[in-house]
């Protein structure tokens, strides 16, 4: 045989989200439709007039504005070529993006469940786990709904 065909056989399934997502817009656009008839009906034309300018114009303004950032990016792009890496960015381990010291012992792991960070004395200080904190936090009852004390 030269030739050998191969059949994948698999089972029909509809994604149910794919179609509820296809159908809810449907009664919405029909209300929106229905809406601006009760509009078109009540409202004076000099009203729909002065609407559809402003709307005309929102999208005129808003065309300009986009034609012009597509402008920019061309140009930028023709200036400079194509990216070809990211821009480097260095990290110092000793200090936070507000120049304040680090302190970091190497048994705390920055991925640990449980990190506390204290500033104290203008340092950081990471340390992991709750036992060393606990008496400093104080039991707070419970607040009721909207935060009124039941």
């Amino acid at each position: 045989m030269l030739f050998r065909l191969k059949v994948k056989t698999s089972t029909f399934r509809i994604d149910r989200s794919a179609v509820v997502a296809r159908i809810i817009p449907l009664p919405l656009w029909l209300l929106f439709v229905l809406g601006w008839r009760e509009v078109l009906r009540h409202a004076p034309s000099g009203e729909l007039t002065r609407a559809l300018e402003v709307v005309a114009g929102v999208g005129a303004l808003y065309g300009v504005v986009i034609t012009f950032w597509i402008w920019l990016n061309m140009r930028q792009f023709r200036l400079k070529g194509p990216r070809r890496q990211t821009r480097s960015v260095e990290v110092d381990g000793t200090k936070d993006i507000l120049g304040r010291a680090i302190e970091l012992s190497p048994a705390v792991s920055l991925f640990d469940a449980h990190l506390i960070v204290d500033l104290r004395g203008g340092k950081k200080i990471y340390s992991s786990g709750q036992a060393e904190r606990t008496a400093d936090f104080v039991a707070v009852p419970a607040a009721g709904r909207f935060g009124v004390q039941a």
